[in-house]
């Protein structure tokens, strides 16, 4: 089963939404799909909880008797976030279950050094390094086109990673948690232009993560609301 994770050891990047974003778009397009919390604030557990029965299901763990986590019976796909802090071995194993790794990164100076700090860990491990699991990341509360991002995008080809885009902040994605949804759960013209954000990290993940399976009702579905031409 092709796992992505969420990581940055940087608190604040904005992982759980990414996260949950990310998942809710998924379930939308059909995807039978997982997400797991191992963040112990247990954001993303939250959101699940609140998430209305009426929308497109998203499922958390599976905890058995023994207290172990495991996928549900059905699931094809599993993202996980992650906790902030996450280094060494802690690290490595979350790196040796995923197929992609996302690294949020949000724009200022404080938060592009601690991330870089990640990268490079990342980097080293043997995983990522073959091309085993791929990595990316992704700049959070960033305006398209702003100076924001051409900074950032500088600084990710100077660690040598790719940037996939942008997403900018609004008060819809904390409404959205409040509700249990997500932009991708709703067709208001707010909505639509934040969809449109996502466009291209979604491209990336329908061929490194969804896989052929899933790409055509993932094109569909984004077809439908006018994120992509």
């Amino acid at each position: 089963m092709p796992v992505l994770a969420v990581v940055n050891a940087k608190g604040g990047s904005g992982k759980s939404t990414m996260a949950a974003t990310i998942s809710a778009y998924a379930a939308n397009a059909g995807v039978k799909l997982m997400l797991g919390d191992l963040d112990p604030q247990q954001s993303v557990r939250t959101w699940l909880r609140l998430r209305p029965p009426q929308l497109p299901a998203v499922t958390g763990w599976l905890v058995d008797g023994g207290r172990v986590f495991r996928p549900p019976a059905g699931i094809t796909h599993a993202i996980l976030d992650t906790p902030s802090g996450l280094n060494g071995l802690h690290l490595s194993r979350i790196v040796m279950a995923s197929n992609v790794v996302l690294v949020p990164v949000a724009a200022s100076a404080f938060d592009r050094d601690a991330t870089a700090d990640c990268i490079k860990n990342l980097l080293q491990l043997p995983r990522i390094a073959s091309g085993q699991c791929r990595l990316a990341c992704v700049g959070m509360r960033m305006h398209p086109g702003s100076a924001g991002e051409n900074v950032t995008r500088k600084w990710a080809a100077e660690l040598n990673i790719p940037m996939l885009g942008v997403v900018r902040y609004a008060q819809a994605y904390v409404s959205c948690v409040d509700q249990g949804s997500s932009i991708f759960d709703k067709f208001s013209p707010e909505a639509l232009t934040l969809q449109h954000d996502w466009k291209a990290v979604l491209g990336w993940l329908a061929t490194s993560f969804f896989g052929a399976s899933a790409h055509n009702a993932m094109a569909h579905t984004l077809a439908q609301r006018g994120v992509v031409e």
